[in-house]
């Protein structure tokens, strides 16, 4: 995973997909950068795990779905 340079001086508390599973706690919130698959997956099993997910990303379509109709679909499926 990459992290971009604003993250760095967070520290610890950034966490990878690298690094996720390793929390013995679940966090009451977590942003999740980016919406690949990868982010996408994250984001919703955490937040059906009872986490407050916010999510941003640089795309407006998730998941790589190129598809408008289907993207804004799995979109309002998130919200």
């Amino acid at each position: 995973p990459i992290l971009p340079p604003e993250c760095e001086s967070c520290g610890a508390r950034v966490l990878t997909s690298d690094t996720i599973f390793e929390q013995k706690r679940l966090p009451e919130s977590m942003l999740v950068h980016g919406m690949s698959v990868l982010g996408a997956e994250m984001a919703q099993a955490f937040a059906r795990l009872g986490v407050r997910v916010h999510a941003v990303a640089d795309s407006e379509t998730i998941g790589g779905l190129s598809d408008p109709e289907v993207s804004a679909s799995a979109l309002d499926a998130l919200r």
